[in-house]
């Protein structure tokens, strides 16, 4: 297939491991373009950016669904990460709470 990528080609152009982009690919969130005669996957030129926006929203937190729907487009990049930040603020404040009383004991 002209154009397409092998599992281990997508590994290397994204930095994630082949077993990660498998779990992104089984899960759906990572289309495989196609597959060689010997059953191995195929992947398309924008699985590169894809999988990069994948990675980026794992490390901020978000759990495969969300990142299911904002691919989807079913909701929006913005208000997924306007949540986010409200449920970080949160964390922070109670954080700080803790922060506080420990520092009285000390």
């Amino acid at each position: 297939m002209i154009g397409t990528m092998t599992i281990g080609e997508l590994a290397t152009r994204t930095g994630l491991s082949v077993r990660r982009l498998r779990f992104y690919a089984d899960a759906g969130i990572l289309p495989v373009e196609g597959r060689t005669e010997s059953g191995y996957r195929r992947f398309g030129p924008g699985a590169v950016a894809r999988a990069r926006l994948i990675r980026t929203l794992r490390e901020l937190g978000m759990g495969l669904d969300v990142i299911k729907q904002v691919l989807a487009m079913e909701t929006s990049l913005v208000g997924v990460a306007t949540e986010h930040v409200r449920a970080i603020e949160a964390q922070i404040a109670v954080l700080r709470l803790q922060h506080a009383v420990l520092r009285a004991f000390i």
